[in-house]
């Protein structure tokens, strides 16, 4: 039997930016993600979908500079990585949420084209402690359909 399924849509969280950032308040957003869970019935699945713009790579500096779009896969990955130092707590309750069997859906908006790159969303994968695949990306132009 298919359960059904409770979405939950955020976006434009500009994840990783130097100051000023963006997402000036972290923890609020983590402990958003961590209450998903409470706003569900039992028998439904959760599906949190981030609509674009999850990271600010456009705002992240690396090596003295920032970039338009960071073609090379390892600077992007470096990118990545600074941004999940500087929101720790948004990743360690979206690392929870995976680890808990929910789905998470990542649309690629125009500030984290980055995160089409396949090492790039390994790296991801990773850090989030999940199996390649459990974050489905949405990487390649079209319209999210659940």
């Amino acid at each position: 039997m298919v359960r059904p399924t409770r979405i939950f849509v955020i976006s434009d969280l500009h994840l990783g930016g130097d100051a000023p950032a963006m997402m000036s308040f972290p923890q609020v957003l983590a402990e958003f993600i961590t209450s998903v869970p409470t706003r569900i019935r039992p028998d439904e699945a959760i599906e949190l979908v981030i609509a674009g713009d999850v990271i600010d790579f456009l705002a992240i500096e690396l090596d003295g500079k920032v970039d338009a779009w960071t073609d090379d896969p390892r600077r992007a990955v470096r990118k990545l990585e600074k941004a999940i130092i500087k929101d720790k707590p948004v990743y360690d309750a979206l690392a929870t949420h995976l680890a808990a069997g929910h789905g998470l859906t990542i649309l690629i908006g125009n500030h984290d084209l980055e995160l089409a790159l396949p090492a790039v969303q390994a790296a991801l994968c990773k850090h989030l402690k999940c199996r390649p695949g459990a974050i489905h990306f949405v990487d390649d132009g079209r319209a999210w359909r659940f």
